[in-house]
């Protein structure tokens, strides 16, 4: 090839050769026919039958049951409850009736202000009197103060017998009283149920018995 001449020639009038023609098909035409995506068929709700329609009988709610809780007694009645205690604690309680028995006690003394008390006794002495014809003391105060502790601590008010710890649902109180006999110590019963009033008229009352010597053991 020489050097500057063209690597062709391009002859515009030139014919198309006879396999190029046959090469060229026409292209396929897209389907006019779009396929249609199956339509769901909406499903209706069933009709309601006769039975559905019919409002159902409202159901009562069950009454509610009576809960099994023991029912209080009365002030009056005086309940006691037993509870078997395990063998560790009846040997410990036996032990310690031993130490008593044996061994000194130790007696402790607390301080208390009865300011109040003493202001109230004041204030309330005279009408005190005049209503119940007792003076209002200070051994109700104390007695008044037991009885609530005892209620709020019910262990204290037991006492075992046997291998039982009985406890009971009243407070008995006995209180020193002098007599000619020398010192005794007689109970009032039922605290729980006694006013201030009522607890000076049962010492003044057990005071009286004694200082006549009507209290036997």
């Amino acid at each position: 090839m020489d050097v500057g001449k063209p690597f062709f020639d391009v002859d515009p009038e030139a014919k198309k050769p006879e396999g190029a023609a046959k090469s060229e098909e026409p292209k396929a035409q897209p389907n006019k026919q779009e396929s249609s995506a199956p339509q769901k068929e909406e499903s209706k709700p069933a009709a309601p039958s006769q039975a559905s329609s019919t409002p159902e009988p409202k159901k009562e709610a069950p009454k509610p049951q009576q809960s099994q809780q023991p029912q209080m007694t009365s002030s009056s009645e005086r309940v006691e409850t037993r509870e078997k205690m395990s063998r560790l604690r009846q040997t410990v309680a036996g032990r310690l009736k031993d130490s008593q028995n044996k061994y000194a006690l130790l007696t402790t003394f607390q301080e208390v202000d009865m300011g109040e008390a003493q202001v109230m006794r004041k204030s309330l002495g005279e009408d005190f009197l005049k209503k119940y014809g007792v003076k209002l003391g200070f051994m109700s105060f104390f007695m008044r103060a037991a009885t609530l502790a005892l209620q709020e601590y019910p262990v204290v008010n037991s006492v075992i017998d046997g291998n039982e710890i009985v406890r009971r649902n009243y407070v008995d109180i006995s209180v020193a009283v002098a007599t000619p006999n020398g010192l005794m110590v007689p109970v009032l019963r039922n605290c729980q149920n006694l006013k201030f009033h009522e607890l000076e008229l049962g010492l003044g009352n057990l005071a009286k018995k004694g200082k006549d010597g009507k209290i036997t053991i």
